[in-house]
């Protein structure tokens, strides 16, 4: 837990990795406890398809790749100053945080849940509509 604007917070990171590689590394801050984040996050990925090319009429949003997903990312859940930061590629705050690692599987993106940094245990692994039931299910664990 950490202060945002003098107000005690809850932290979680979120990785893109593209090519088995680490794209993006980012921060968010926020109140709700991180429950709620990841219901937030996998929701908005749940219609997500990756890739340069799209049909009209499909019924998903699109993200050329993974760094266009990070893009969109933040602007989902940028709420006020301070509130998310764009980190070093591979920082390791500490324990605290939910670390939510996304790839690319075919065209659709896949969560690596951690509870504490990327070196700690995966409590998840699995697609953002299977998150959300999962996460009911275990809300002690997350």
């Amino acid at each position: 837990m950490w202060h945002v604007g003098g107000i005690m917070s809850e932290r979680a990171i979120v990785v893109v990795m593209q090519d088995s590689k680490e794209i993006a590394c980012i921060l968010k801050s926020f109140h709700g406890g991180p429950v709620l984040f990841g219901r937030d996050l996998a929701e908005f990925l749940i219609d997500m398809k990756i890739g340069n090319y799209f049909h009209l009429g499909e019924p998903y949003y699109y993200a050329a790749d993974m760094g266009c997903l990070s893009s969109q990312i933040i602007n989902k859940f940028w709420e006020e100053i301070g509130d998310m930061k764009i980190l070093p590629i591979a920082t390791i705050l500490g324990s605290e945080e939910t670390t939510y690692i996304l790839t690319k599987k075919n065209r659709n993106v896949n969560m690596i849940v951690r509870n504490g940094d990327r070196k700690s245990l995966i409590i998840y692994e699995g697609t953002p509509e299977n998150y959300i039931p999962w996460i009911c299910a275990h809300p002690e664990i997350v």
